[in-house]
């Protein structure tokens, strides 16, 4: 009890032993990820030198978690979340291994990564949605949940702050194959941890078929007005700003002259991540719901305001605190928009509505990557960072006072 009180919301999350398992497994196989994207954007640019080609092979690899974020869920809560991210799991990975082969034998052909991307993407559509509805079902207290939440997702973002010094000692002492080779063994090892469960799942029942339970999702979104609220905010943020760290590669030899090397890019991923992992770790501590509603506001307005200012410096050093901050502010929106959602939502829901919030975490980066790479191809990457930057603080501008008087019901546990 005293650990617990001394680390506040982590050390009562981390009292669960089925957390602890899901934890191990999780931050392992989140970091092989972050290893893999890393040396993906490395490969890509040095093959291409074309922001371009960066969005298209994120959005390769992120669009299918969009378009089938309504399939998994259905399929998570009818048929168990836990089968349903452990499939997955063992398809990303044996996929990641193939990869591994690819690129050890001198793949140079960038139009094979969209292939390895995509079905990448198909397999994180199903593993993603269930393993963040499994949440609330391995902890002892729905008070735990904010900080259960804050963990799991500070987990994620502490991938961006430990990756890049794993990939620089990869292409160091081994080589840039050895990346995904590491990945896809991550991904067997979390699929194992996720079946030492003890865990009771209840599923959606069997009256209809698969696509009405889908509708039945959307329905139920629909008419939760605060549920609603939270989704169209977070798709914003996630459509015009998550996507700076697909064109991190770009930001290092365009705005700060650091292309030459991986060293200027991995800084950059670096700085961010230890944003995220600092926002993450004092949610995680602060450990409740109350109050999450204004700092998803605040946050909002912050990453934008940080990527418009980035995007105006062209000193590195300058450029590498902002992105911190950048960091930092997703991670507040992150947690924020996750935690409202899984404190209102209905547990027979939760699959399919999860499976939707994370659908937009993983698909909407992706169009807007491809967006914005093609607009910095032809107009330059400082316009299209502005531009779409500035958009984001005009959607912060509409949505900013519906966001603050529906939180409070939200925090509470009501849609």
């Amino acid at each position: 009890m005293a650990s617990g009180n001394r680390l506040g919301g982590i050390g009562r999350a981390f009292a669960s032993r089925n957390f602890r398992l899901y934890w191990t497994g999780n931050i392992t196989s989140v970091l092989g990820f972050w290893v893999q994207l890393v040396a993906i954007g490395w490969l890509v640019w040095s093959l291409t030198e074309s922001e371009l080609w960066l969005g298209l092979v994120a959005f390769a690899a992120r669009m299918p978690g969009a378009v089938l974020a309504p399939l998994a869920g259905a399929v998570g809560d009818r048929f168990g979340l836990r089968r349903t991210a452990v499939i997955a799991l063992l398809i990303g990975g044996t996929n990641s291994v193939v990869w591994f082969i690819a690129v050890l034998h001198g793949l140079e052909d960038v139009r094979w990564f969209l292939v390895f991307a995509f079905i990448q993407g198909v397999a994180l559509g199903f593993d993603l949605p269930s393993r963040q509805a499994m949440v609330p079902s391995i902890i002892n207290s729905r008070e735990d949940l904010s900080s259960a939440i804050a963990i799991n997702t500070t987990s994620f973002q502490a991938g961006p702050f430990i990756a890049p010094i794993l990939f620089a000692l990869v292409v160091r002492f081994l080589d840039i194959s050895a990346a995904f080779l590491l990945n896809g063994l991550t991904f067997y090892f979390f699929a194992f941890m996720l079946s030492r469960l003890d865990l009771q799942e209840r599923r959606a029942g069997r009256g209809g078929g698969i696509f009405s339970d889908i509708l039945d999702g959307a329905r139920y979104i629909g008419s939760q007005r605060g549920i609603l609220v939270v989704v169209l905010v977070m798709a914003s943020a996630h459509l015009l700003a998550r996507p700076y760290i697909d064109l991190l590669p770009a930001f290092a030899e365009i705005f700060y002259g650091k292309g030459d090397d991986p060293t200027g890019y991995t800084i950059l991923q670096w700085t961010s991540g230890a944003g995220s992992l600092l926002g993450g770790f004092y949610l995680a501590i602060r450990g409740r719901n109350s109050g999450m509603g204004r700092y998803m506001v605040w946050g909002l307005f912050s990453i934008y305001g940080v990527l418009v200012t980035s995007a105006l410096t062209a000193n590195f050093a300058a450029g590498a605190v902002l992105l911190f901050g950048a960091g930092l502010s997703m991670i507040v929106v992150a947690v924020g928009s996750q935690s409202l959602v899984q404190s209102a939502v209905d547990v027979q829901m939760r699959g399919r509505v999860i499976s939707l919030t994370t659908g937009i975490a993983v698909g909407l980066p992706a169009v807007g990557s491809l967006l914005l790479g093609a607009v910095a191809e032809w107009a330059g990457l400082q316009p299209a960072i502005v531009g779409a930057a500035l958009a984001g603080l005009a959607c912060w501008l509409l949505a900013r006072r519906a966001l603050l008087r529906e939180a409070p019901g939200m925090e509470a546990g009501r849609a």
